[in-house]
């Protein structure tokens, strides 16, 4: 007794000899027959069938790998301008979105005990910044009072910015300084001066505006070491305040670094480099009133002269509402709480900040 069996390879019928798998191949030839009481219908639905599985298997992971070279490229573009972070447990990272000054990455992280993976490890990176305190020769504290997108209200601040590509902590502090108040320290304006073998002014030697004038004789007076060895700094390793603080010429007191900082211990952020400026004066015409006309910034913004008595108030009752501004605040509160003049009679073997006539 014969059966048939279908061969799909030429699409001709043909014969053999009954064995367990072909008999159930025509069971299941039957059934599909029997449904529809036609052989060569069923045929043709089967071989469709068959190869609409074979499209969508085909056409998915095709879809999926367009979709991946199409990320991909999207993100060759490097918007970001920053250095990516990743540790020994690192596996992989992949970018979300970005823009020049921040980018979203989904880290692949190992676990400590290396036991485990994490997959989902959302990590954002932005570019550095600095937060710099300033009290003028007069020894008031210059804030800003001012609204921000994420902060409900105004807020007190810190004049900061992002440091520029290729530019130094320190150099970019500077440049922050003089762009927002038109100030600087005595250092700088000496050595601007000898620069332009010019008055205060600056003339035109070096075109544009008082501000963009000084602006380069920033960069032209900036050390070597001050340029050299903060960009290609490995972000691993610690900076601690005797490395960072790195003088203007011969020595610049004025200038002291509060330390380097990670804004988000588990997701990034950016690192934030502190400083406070002491002795702080005008540099440029008008610097430090509020007739000076800030450059760089184009958000909206009054200033505020505190004494050290009103600055302490203004950290401990949380009117600078953003972690890394009160931080560097309560930093320079910190270190000029044993140097402020008549503070205790001149004990710095005090341990506390003179108010007025008191001392904490």
């Amino acid at each position: 007794m014969h059966h048939r069996n279908r061969a799909h390879t030429d699409g001709n019928s043909h014969t053999t000899h009954k064995t367990a798998p072909a008999a159930a191949n025509m069971n299941i030839d039957t059934e599909i027959m029997s449904l529809n009481g036609d052989e060569k219908e069923n045929r043709t639905y089967y071989n469709l069938a068959k190869r609409r599985w074979i499209v969508l298997y085909v056409l998915i992971p095709s879809a999926l790998l367009i979709g991946l070279l199409h990320g991909a490229r999207k993100h060759t573009q490097h918007l970001y301008n920053g250095t990516g972070w990743m540790n020994p447990r690192t596996i992989a990272v992949n970018t979300i979105g970005e823009t020049k000054f921040a980018r979203c990455d989904l880290h692949t992280v190992r676990s400590e005990d290396g036991n485990s993976v994490v997959n989902d490890w959302l990590f954002l990176e932005e570019v550095n910044a600095v937060n710099i305190v300033i009290q003028t020769a007069e020894g008031k504290f210059i804030v800003f009072e001012q609204e921000k997108y994420a902060i409900p209200g105004k807020t007190l601040s810190p004049v900061g910015g992002f440091i520029d590509e290729n530019e130094s902590p320190l150099t970019s502090a500077r440049r922050e300084v003089l762009e927002e108040l038109g100030l600087g320290s005595k250092a700088t304006l000496e050595k601007a001066m000898q620069m332009s073998s010019s008055s205060v002014s600056i003339d035109a030697k070096i075109q544009g505006s008082p501000v963009e004038q000084m602006k380069r004789l920033i960069q032209l007076t900036a050390l070597p070491d001050e340029v050299e060895s903060f960009p290609t700094a490995d972000p691993n390793q610690f900076i601690s305040l005797s490395t960072g603080n790195i003088p203007l010429g011969e020595n610049d007191p004025d200038w002291i670094f509060l330390g380097r900082y990670r804004t988000a211990a588990n997701r990034g952020g950016g690192f934030l480099y502190s400083y406070l400026l002491k002795n702080a004066i005008p540099i440029v015409p008008n610097g430090g009133t509020a007739q000076y006309v800030s450059e760089g910034d184009d958000e909206s913004q009054s200033l505020a002269f505190l004494n050290v008595e009103q600055l302490m108030e203004m950290v401990s009752g949380g009117r600078f509402q953003e972690v890394k501004w009160a931080a560097t605040f309560a930093l320079s509160l910190l270190h000029l709480k044993d140097g402020m003049v008549g503070c205790c009679g001149g004990n710095r073997q005090s341990a506390g900040l003179c108010f007025g006539d008191k001392c904490s």
